[in-house]
């Protein structure tokens, strides 16, 4: 009988246990050298929201229930937005920091009814809870679902209770029980328009706040507005 030995070759320089695990795993190495390769699931980048800057003008206008219709300069008033693109081409969504939203007081200062001022003691603070919506870029249409509360207050001898208030500011037409308004789209280079919308408001509980407004009742608001895109 012959007997064959067979040996490890050796390498020179290498330790015999480098050269064992060298022969075991070259296999591997080659199979996976060899095999397709398969690309790896990259989530897409998001793109970066843009921002934008509502800006309100003197133009505007504000009626409650049956009462004459207030012209109201708003001039300096507005806030900043996020704007992310929408699944309809065009349409950009718009999310305001409500914390940088500020709409000047009605007061002697800033509106007046029949032409004449409204009377100093009186003060009506509109305090932004909420703003968002859409805008078309191609038409200039818009939409703003606008939230706040209404503070109505007569120097330091009254202080009526909170009105909430709660409007789809939009650029075309709405049409309520007694009240109705159109808006303009906001259009040209300077993305100038103009937005309406109606209110229902509910009793706020203030017994002489509610007699007076009539409430239950509704509201229109029209707001002179300017978009500047960042």
């Amino acid at each position: 009988m012959r007997v064959v030995c067979v040996t490890q070759p050796q390498h020179p320089g290498l330790p015999r246990s480098r050269v064992v695990r060298s022969a075991v795993l070259a296999p591997a190495f080659t199979l996976l050298a060899t095999a397709p390769h398969r690309a790896l699931a990259v989530p897409p980048a998001q793109p970066n929201p843009g921002q934008v800057r509502l800006a309100t003008g003197a133009a505007c206008t504000l009626a409650v229930s049956i009462w004459p219709q207030f012209t109201y300069n708003a001039l300096g008033g507005g806030g900043n937005a996020t704007v992310t693109a929408g699944r309809e081409p065009g349409r950009q969504y718009l999310e305001f920091d409500v914390a940088s939203v500020e709409i000047p007081d009605l007061s002697f200062a800033t509106a007046k009814v029949l032409g004449l001022p409204l009377p100093p003691p009186l003060r009506i603070a509109i305090q932004p809870l909420s703003l968002q919506g859409w805008i078309d870029r191609t038409s200039g249409a818009a939409e703003l679902e606008f939230h706040a509360k209404f503070c109505f207050t007569a120097s330091s001898l009254y202080k009526a209770a909170p009105l909430l208030v709660a409007t789809r500011l939009t650029t075309s037409k709405v049409q309520g029980a007694r009240l109705q308004g159109e808006g303009v789209p906001f259009q040209g280079e300077c993305c100038r328009g103009r937005l309406v919308g109606i209110s229902e408001l509910q009793p706020t509980g203030d017994r002489l706040l509610d007699s007076f407004l009539m409430l239950p009742s509704q509201c229109i608001a029209e707001l002179d507005a300017q978009l500047s895109f960042g």
